[in-house]
């Protein structure tokens, strides 16, 4: 029975003072109110959450050779499946490489795979508060053929009346689930959800 304490004892302090930082914020906190950049425009959370009722939030970067732009199909697939509900659901596309991803290319990239994205840059310093606010997870990785890639997490965040309501891990990133998932917030009078 020691033997086994002392082995749980290593082990939970290995995996504590190994992270620096928790990976994902807590699910009903009040999410970062960002101000960046899409095209010329300055937004905000705030600008956005007094438009739409639920604001899907993507970390990413326009150079990205699989991850990001899987992730955003399927986003553009959930959107297209919410019919009506549409007009109270914004995705927006935060680069986690401003360097290479201007304001414009940035809300570009996001617009190529729906017109009714926002892709959003800014500077350096202030994308890396906005992106460790919201837990994500990212590093530069040198490429031959790019120079760099970014390695990062890719996980989906939503704000529904101005909380974090939840976050979609890749296993939770099928069109028909997100899409009754956001259906159900939408259409919830005061209930917990259930998912």
């Amino acid at each position: 029975m020691r033997k086994l304490t002392l082995i749980f004892v290593v082990i939970f302090s290995i995996l504590l003072f190994s992270c620096e930082k928790l990976v994902n914020p807590s699910i009903n906190a009040k999410p970062f109110d960002f101000k960046l950049l899409s095209g010329n425009k300055e937004v905000s959370l705030k600008d956005y959450e007094k438009r739409y009722k639920v604001v899907l939030i993507y970390f990413g970067y326009t150079h990205c050779p699989d991850v990001c732009p899987t992730v955003l199909h399927r986003l553009s697939s959930m959107y297209n499946m919410l019919g009506d509900d549409k007009k109270y659901v914004k995705v927006v596309f935060i680069t986690l490489d401003p360097k290479r991803d201007t304001p414009n290319i940035a809300d570009e990239y996001a617009k190529f795979f729906n017109k009714n994205f926002s892709g959003l840059s800014g500077d350096p310093g202030y994308i890396k508060k906005v992106a460790d606010s919201y837990g994500v997870v990212y590093k530069i990785v040198p490429s031959k053929t790019q120079g760099y890639l970014i390695d990062h997490t890719d996980n989906i965040y939503v704000i529904y009346n101005k909380s974090l309501k939840t976050i979609f891990f890749d296993k939770d990133q099928n069109p028909s689930y997100m899409a009754s998932y956001i259906k159900h917030l939408l259409h919830q009078k005061n209930k917990k959800l259930a998912f």
